[in-house]
């Protein structure tokens, strides 16, 4: 009888392991199916997706601080706010997960040494 119980605790565990998997696997919630089809564009920024969020992309569909916001009194710019400071996307590439920021307060006057930085977002 020990011998049959040590056979097969073994694969009750795996059996039960297995019952509480799918729950944690279904992340397809209700939340998130339009995520992949909704990407974010605005002006010359398009087909922006993880991990920003911002305009017809819901904000479940990126991290809560990578808010894409398009300004239409200036020409559809798309600027994000980083640390309480705000910076135009100059370029994105989506392909490589690449786009290119400047602080927009440079923009009025200001004559830095680096005006414009690359964010990489893998």
């Amino acid at each position: 009888m020990d011998s049959l119980l040590v056979i097969l605790l073994p694969h009750l565990i795996f059996f039960l392991i297995m019952i509480q998997i799918p729950p944690y696997l279904s992340s397809n919630d209700d939340n998130y199916r339009g995520c992949a089809n909704a990407p974010y564009d605005c002006g010359e920024i398009n087909n922006i997706g993880f991990p920003f969020w911002g305009g017809n992309r819901p904000k479940q569909c990126g991290h809560p601080l990578l808010q894409l916001n398009c300004d239409s009194d200036h020409g559809f710019t798309t600027y994000i706010i980083i640390k309480s400071m705000r910076y135009q996307v100059l370029e994105a590439y989506p392909e490589n997960q690449t786009m290119k920021i400047a602080r927009v307060d440079y923009f009025e006057g200001l004559c830095p040494s680096k005006a414009v930085i690359s964010l990489f977002f893998k």
